[in-house]
C-alpha cells in the first residue's frame, strides 16, 4: 500500500549523572505513519570555538520505532570527559522512505564535580606562584634600593 502519515523527532536533552557529567543524549522518535521505521543519523558535539569533539552515531542498534507510536531513544556519550564547559550538540535524524531529516540543537555546559575540583586547585597553585614570583621581584628591588643609598 501507499506510505502515509509523518516521522518527527522532539524532545531532545541532555542526561547527566550525579555528578554533573554529561551521559548521553535522549530523544523521542514519534512514528504517525503507517510502516515501521529504523531511525538513522550522527549526533555532533561542538566544544565553545565551534570545534567538533565528539560524533556519536544514532541507533547503531537499529531499533525500530512502530507504526503509530513514539519511541525515546538514549545515545551514551562514553567520552564526554575530554570536553568542559559550553557545548552544542547537533542532532541529525533520518528516517527514509521519502520522509525528511530533522535537525535539532542544545546547548548545555559540561562540568563534572571532579573538574571543578581540578580547575579550582589549578587556579590556587596558580595564585600561589604568582605571589611567590612578585614577592621575590619585590625583594630584589627593595634589596638593591637599600644597597644603592
Amino acid at each position: 500500500g501507499k506510505i502515509t502519515g509523518e516521522v518527527a523527532m522532539s524532545g531532545v536533552r541532555v542526561v547527566k549523572n550525579k555528578n554533573n557529567a554529561v551521559e548521553g543524549f535522549s530523544f523521542a522518535i514519534t512514528n504517525k505513519s503507517n510502516i515501521h521505521i529504523t531511525p538513522k543519523g550522527q549526533i555532533d558535539v561542538f566544544n565553545f570555538f565551534g570545534k567538533r569533539v565528539a560524533e556519536l552515531p544514532i541507533n547503531a542498534l537499529e531499533k525500530n520505532v512502530l507504526a503509530q507510536s513514539e519511541r525515546t531513544l538514549f545515545e551514551q556519550w562514553k567520552q564526554s570527559y575530554t570536553s568542559y564547559g559550553r557545548l552544542r550538540a547537533r542532532v541529525r535524524s533520518e528516517f527514509g522512505f521519502g520522509f525528511p531529516a530533522e535537525e535539532r540543537e542544545v546547548v548545555f555546559y559540561n562540568l563534572p564535580r571532579f573538574a571543578g575540583i581540578k580547575i579550582l586547585i589549578t587556579l590556587v597553585v596558580a595564585f600561589f606562584v604568582i605571589r611567590k614570583i612578585y614577592q621575590r621581584k619585590r625583594l630584589k628591588k627593595d634589596h638593591n634600593l637599600i644597597l644603592g643609598s
